[in-house]
């Protein structure tokens, strides 16, 4: 794709004005977005304030927690591992974890919603989970928040371990059991967190050490981290009030937690993020530390669909919509990111990556066009509607306005 200095100029101008029509009346309190090319960034901005009680304007390098984008860094230490021979994808996980063998299984409706207790008691499954299960979402684990048999087990667990401090414990039968067979469905959940876990047995190094050895260091991602212990200069989380106005979140968010979820936690810039993201446009070449971070068999490995057929990956406000002519259900990869199947109206074709976070953070990642962008927030609930609408005319924008041509039949 020819990227001017013209279409440049186009975009930033219209991105411009979404940003302020976006946080007016503080309706986002604060957005950070832009796109990059495989070379450069081709626009970054920061709109709003960090949060609407202290009103200190947000900055384009203030840090932010990317939530479930911290997949994409979890699963490509795994591939570096892959790439090094020292982890193999298809054997049982217990093989590196022995831990994950005691996992049992229930089916849908066994956990009391009043208690919290099991009505049939779990089972061990048929097949045993594997570390690619746990990279593609296949495993049987999911979140909380997407499961109302996982919802009710909270109930016996301490909600300032559940919510925010969670220990090894945690990850137990009685707390997160399996939904299903290992690789007969696919759930989001706690899978990337269990890879974590992998990632230290194998290494012998925390989570956060092993990244920024392999991954943040060597591209310069200088400003990412798992444990952050001044939060001055990061944006807060905020929810959205019935009468649709924002307040701050009101419960503790732990920066700096003493056991770390591969799933989840890291902050970090939007403009360290978007190194990473060239490092996958460019084969797991830097263009910003000039090293071959990974081989380029191992990115162009990972970024396929590694979803057997017959398997859906389907999560809301997540997938895109059913609406779409011709609609085919898409995949996902081992680098963290589902992989479209769908060319969008937006302009972002098949093949593409994509994934985001849970405070109404969007990212994708097109091969074909070789330009990433990034939508961030830091605004609860989960699929907020200004957030999510602002983000699609966002991503519309930045295809409209670098006019890539047309998607791929």
């Amino acid at each position: 794709m020819l990227i001017t200095a013209e279409s440049k100029a186009h975009l930033a101008e219209n991105v411009d004005t979404l940003l302020a029509e976006s946080t007016a009346n503080y309706r986002i309190n604060a957005v950070i977005a832009g796109a990059t090319s495989d070379k450069e960034v081709l626009y970054l901005k920061a709109q709003g304030v960090r949060d609407v009680e202290s009103k200190v304007p947000v900055e384009t390098n203030d840090l932010i927690d990317f939530y479930s984008g911290t997949k994409i860094f979890t699963n490509m230490a795994l591939m570096k591992l892959y790439e090094e021979g020292k982890v193999n994808l298809d054997i049982p996980a217990r093989t590196y974890l022995p831990e994950i063998s005691k996992i049992e299984l229930i089916d849908a409706g066994t956990v009391d919603k009043k208690t919290g207790r099991f009505t049939v008691p779990p089972r061990k499954p048929m097949h045993e989970v594997t570390v690619r299960h746990l990279a593609l979402h296949t495993a049987g684990f999911c979140y909380f928040f997407f499961n109302s048999d996982y919802a009710a087990l909270g109930k016996n667990i301490d909600p300032e371990i559940m919510y925010n401090e969670p220990n090894r414990e945690y990850f137990s039968t009685p707390a997160m059991p399996l939904l299903h067979e290992p690789g007969k469905k696919w759930v989001y959940g706690v899978n990337t967190d269990w890879i974590g876990f992998i990632i230290e047995e194998i290494t012998g190094m925390p989570l956060d050490e092993y990244v920024k050895k392999v991954i943040f260091d060597p591209i310069g991602m200088t400003s990412c981290t798992y444990r952050l212990k001044d939060m001055t200069n990061v944006l807060k989380v905020h929810q959205r009030k019935p009468d649709s106005s924002l307040e701050l979140y009101p419960h503790k968010i732990n920066s700096d937690p003493k056991l770390l979820r591969g799933g989840q936690g890291c902050y970090g810039s939007v403009s360290d993020l978007f190194k990473m993201f060239r490092v996958l446009l460019n084969d797991g070449y830097s263009p910003d530390s000039g090293l071959q971070i990974f081989e380029k068999e191992t990115v162009q490995y990972a970024i396929q669909n590694h979803i057997p057929t017959g398997i859906d990956v389907e999560i809301h406000g997540m997938t895109p919509s059913k609406d779409i002519p011709g609609y085919i259900p898409d995949g996902f990869t081992l680098t963290g990111n589902a992989y479209s199947k769908n060319n969008l109206p937006t302009g972002r074709p098949k093949g593409s990556i994509y994934w985001g976070g849970f405070a109404n953070l969007f990212h994708w990642i097109d091969f074909d066009n070789k330009i990433a962008g990034f939508w961030g927030t830091q605004v609860y609930p989960y699929n907020d509607m200004y957030c999510k609408s602002s983000a699609v005319k966002f991503e519309k924008m930045v295809y409209d306005n670098l006019k890539t041509g047309t998607p791929k039949l």
